[in-house]
């Protein structure tokens, strides 16, 4: 591989959720965007395993409820 390699990952979307993703992410944010959420969703993993990726696979949770407990766990986490 050449220092300039940089591996890509492309994903289909439908016209609608390209739409709002151009409605509510500035151009230019993107990348960044969906760089942070990577990282996040590995260190989920990485933590709770597999599990996360089929919670949320299978629509069993929503993004935002996963991050709500986990947030709620670590707050508890902290009292004791």
């Amino acid at each position: 591989m050449s220092a300039d390699y940089r591996p890509r990952k492309s994903i289909d979307l439908t016209e609608k959720q390209f739409k709002k993703l151009q409605e509510y992410i500035p151009w230019g944010l993107s990348n960044e965007l969906f760089r942070c959420i990577v990282e996040d969703l590995i260190e989920l993993c990485e933590k709770h395993g597999p599990m996360v990726v089929a919670a949320l696979v299978s629509r069993k949770v929503s993004a935002a409820n996963v991050l709500k407990t986990l947030k709620e766990i670590n707050s508890e986490d902290k009292k004791v």
